[in-house]
C-alpha cells in the first residue's frame, strides 16, 4: 500500500472522529430538546431519555427529569431481574403505569413521590429494511394493540408493524433506549391514544438524532473508541491516557462503554 492511500485512510478516519466528537457533544442537547418537545407539545410534565450502552449491557438515563443519571440497570435476561426501563427495552412494549409496580427502583420512586404520578415507558425504535437503509417512515404505518390486564392502573400497548409487510427475517428492529414521561397530579390520567401518539412522535424525533450512529452515548471518549473499532474492524479498542503525567504516572484505559480503569 503506497503513502498516498494510507494518507486517504487515515484522513477518512480523522474525518469520522472529528464528526463523531462534534455529534457527541451536541448529542445531550439534541436530546434535551427532544424532551422540551414532548413536554411542550404533548402536554407531560416531565420527559426523559434512557440510552443503551452494549458495551457495559446497561441502560441509563441521560437527559430529561430531575433524576436523571441516578439509575443505571443491567439488562438481565431474566425478567424477574429488570428495572422498568430494560423490561421495556427488552420486550418492546408499551406501558402506562400509575403508582408503584415491582420493577420500579424503590429508592427513586420513593425519593422523587412518584407514587403521585401517572408515567408511560416506551421503546426508542430503529428499523431497517433488508438493505441496511433506515425506514425512517415505520410510525406512519403501523397499527397498536393494546394487551389486556387486571389492573386498570397498568396498561401495556403494542406495536403491529405488520401493516407495513415487512419481509420475515429481513428486517433488522433494533432498541437504543427508552422514553419516559408522565404527569405529576395524582388525579390525572393517560390515554392509550396518548400513548400511541408519543410513540409516532419519539420515532420522527430519533430518526434525525441518531443519523449518525444509533449506537451513541453520551460519553464522548466511549464513543471513540465504539467508532475506531468499528472502523478498522478490530474485536477490540482502548484508548490510553497518562492523566497525570509527573505526579502519578499511571495509564488509563478507556473501554467501548466509556468506563474509566487503571491498567498500571
Amino acid at each position: 500500500m503506497n503513502s498516498n492511500s494510507e494518507n486517504s485512510e487515515t484522513k477518512t478516519l480523522a474525518d469520522k472522529l472529528l464528526e463523531l466528537v462534534s455529534k457527541t457533544l451536541s448529542l445531550n442537547d439534541e436530546l434535551r430538546n427532544v424532551c422540551d418537545d414532548i413536554e411542550n407539545e404533548l402536554k407531560f410534565d416531565f420527559a426523559s431519555i434512557q440510552l443503551i450502552r452494549q458495551e457495559q449491557n446497561i441502560i441509563e438515563t441521560v437527559v430529561g427529569a430531575e433524576w436523571g443519571g441516578l439509575p443505571r440497570h443491567y439488562l438481565a435476561k431474566d425478567p424477574y431481574l429488570r428495572d422498568i426501563q430494560a423490561d421495556i427495552a427488552q420486550t418492546c412494549r408499551t406501558e402506562i403505569i400509575k403508582g408503584y409496580d415491582e420493577r420500579f427502583d424503590r429508592g427513586v420512586y420513593e425519593q422523587f413521590c412518584h407514587e403521585s404520578m401517572v408515567r408511560i415507558f416506551t421503546p426508542i425504535l430503529l428499523i431497517k429494511n433488508e438493505d441496511g437503509t433506515p425506514n425512517d417512515n415505520w410510525f406512519d404505518g403501523c397499527q397498536f394493540r393494546e394487551v389486556h390486564t387486571n389492573n386498570s392502573q397498568h396498561q401495556i400497548i403494542e406495536v403491529d408493524l405488520s401493516p407495513l409487510n415487512l419481509e420475515e427475517n429481513k428486517t433488522l428492529i433494533e432498541v437504543v433506549g427508552t422514553v419516559e414521561v408522565g404527569r405529576k397530579d395524582p388525579s390525572s390520567t393517560i390515554e392509550p391514544r396518548e400513548a400511541e401518539e408519543l410513540i409516532k412522535f419519539v420515532g420522527k424525533k430519533m430518526k434525525e438524532t441518531f443519523k449518525i450512529d444509533p449506537h451513541l452515548s453520551s460519553s464522548v471518549l466511549g464513543n471513540l473508541a465504539y467508532i475506531i473499532k468499528k472502523e478498522l474492524k478490530a474485536d477490540a479498542s482502548s484508548l490510553f491516557f497518562n492523566i497525570k503525567p509527573i505526579q502519578d504516572p499511571y495509564i488509563h484505559e478507556i473501554e467501548g462503554g466509556g468506563k474509566l480503569s487503571k491498567v498500571t
